[in-house]
């Protein structure tokens, strides 16, 4: 869905590959409109964002606002009858999706893969209750990746305190 008069209906920001990170599900900052863009792809809220240029860098990230973004970023919106939303950005995120994009990417100082060419990917989704078990165990390990990379950067920060205590 494209949006050309994005202002006049209510929308401020927009969002670029720049403000997706690799493998961290949450957009990193955006832009505002009324500055200045040429995009008109339009997003949701909970809608799925997948950096479709470069997608070995797995840029995937959830929504928390309606907006705007890139052509290189393709727009994913759950079925809810069918899938959790909270499932989605895992689905996205699978090493099985994820390689199917790598391998349909074309281009070489650019590459970037079709929604004509992931658009036949095939997954199992189980029934509701099932989901919200998986959604659960994915929800506590990302919760414990996030609190060891937040222990590493302070480890990080340790580590150079005692070499400028030791060295300097």
């Amino acid at each position: 869905e494209h949006d050309k008069t994005p202002l006049e209906n209510g929308l401020a920001r927009f969002v670029g590959l720049e403000n997706i990170e690799s493998e961290n599900f949450t957009v990193q900052g955006f832009g505002n409109i009324e500055e200045g863009t040429t995009f008109t792809k339009r997003f949701s809220k909970g809608d799925v964002l997948f950096g479709k240029r470069r997608a070995y860098l797995k840029k995937v990230a959830v929504a928390d606002y309606d907006g705007i973004c890139s052509t290189d970023i393709l727009v994913f919106r759950v079925i809810e009858e069918k899938i959790l939303p909270d499932l989605l950005p895992y689905y996205v995120s699978s090493d099985a999706f994820m390689n199917l994009a790598i391998s349909t990417s074309a281009g070489s100082l650019s590459p970037r893969t079709k929604w004509r060419d992931l658009e036949g990917f095939r997954l199992s989704i189980p029934d509701i209750k099932t989901q919200e078990k998986i959604v659960g165990v994915m929800n506590l390990l990302s919760q414990s990746l996030h609190l060891i990379i937040q222990q590493k950067e302070t480890l990080k920060k340790l580590k150079q305190k005692l070499l400028n205590e030791i060295l300097g």
